[in-house]
């Protein structure tokens, strides 16, 4: 049914268009998402300010990039990577790289 087919699009468009406001709406917290590979698919304001790279910069780089080198050699990132698979989202303080 054409009716319901649209129907779904409009209510899939108005629901990315709330996730986009709520997402580039936070200052405070960085929202990176990244596919299963670590690579950075989604890179909010915040995350900007934060790091100091666009997200044109960032989109399609590894998200250990903004790990230290200690971090890195300790596997930090897969760790954190693990725990959003597992929990969807994973949450940290500690020193980042930033630009």
């Amino acid at each position: 049914d054409l009716t319901f087919k649209k129907q779904a699009e409009n209510e899939l468009k108005a629901n990315e268009f709330r996730y986009r406001l709520v997402v580039e709406g936070i200052r405070d917290y960085a929202i990176i998402r990244t596919d299963s590979d670590g690579t950075i698919q989604e890179w909010n304001r915040a995350a900007e300010e934060i790091f100091q790279y666009t997200k044109a910069e960032a989109v399609g780089k590894k998200v250990r990039s903004i790990f230290t080198p200690e971090d890195q050699k300790e596997g930090v990132a897969e760790r954190e990577m693990e725990t959003a698979r597992e929990r969807g989202k994973a949450e940290d303080k500690r020193w980042h790289v930033r630009k």
